[in-house]
């Protein structure tokens, strides 16, 4: 996922009201996630909201020659 894909779909979830009750987030941390105007939201919180809502999967993958792949996403439907 390239960091533009992470602010598009971080910003999709931010209007989302279930999603932010789901996530317990406080009402000054949603007003600041969908002002990034007044407030720039970190690429690692971004990715932390995503995780916890269920938008991102990681997983670790080993191959026969012993690399590891760190992660995987696949997009939601």
């Amino acid at each position: 996922m390239t960091e533009a894909e992470i602010v598009q779909l971080f910003n999709h979830v931010v209007h989302d009201k279930e999603a932010m009750k789901k996530l317990d987030a406080t009402k000054h941390q949603v007003f600041n996630w969908r002002h990034p105007e007044r407030k720039k939201t970190s690429t690692a919180a971004m990715l932390e909201v995503l995780w916890k809502t269920g938008h991102l999967k990681f997983e670790n993958f080993v191959r026969t020659d012993g690399d590891i792949i760190p992660f995987r996403n696949e997009p939601k439907q």
